[in-house]
């Protein structure tokens, strides 16, 4: 794995109005560019990447559960979101 460090704070409670919020520790510097804040995204979205990997590995070498069949959940998640972001190009484009 590449060396890196990140900190990532989620918080998810579906019945809020913003059920998913991603942060910082206050002490983060914040991005002042676009350029700098489309760097800081890619880097946490890899750290997501990242954790869920090492969390399935971990949890797949220690019996808790089959890591394939966890990783292949992720995938739907993930394909069920790319879905949404398709829909939403071909409504935007219908509306050009």
């Amino acid at each position: 794995m590449e060396k890196f460090k990140n900190t990532l704070i989620i918080d998810i409670d579906s019945e809020a109005e913003n059920p998913v919020i991603l942060s910082k520790p206050e002490e983060t510097k914040k991005p002042t560019t676009v350029k700098e804040t489309v760097d800081m995204m890619s880097i946490d979205f890899k750290t997501l990447c990242v954790a869920i990997s090492e969390m399935t590995y971990v949890g797949h070498i220690n019996g808790y559960f089959d890591g394939k069949e966890v990783l292949d959940k992720c995938i739907e998640e993930l394909e069920e979101y790319k879905n949404k972001l398709d829909d939403r190009n071909k409504t935007k484009d219908e509306n050009v």
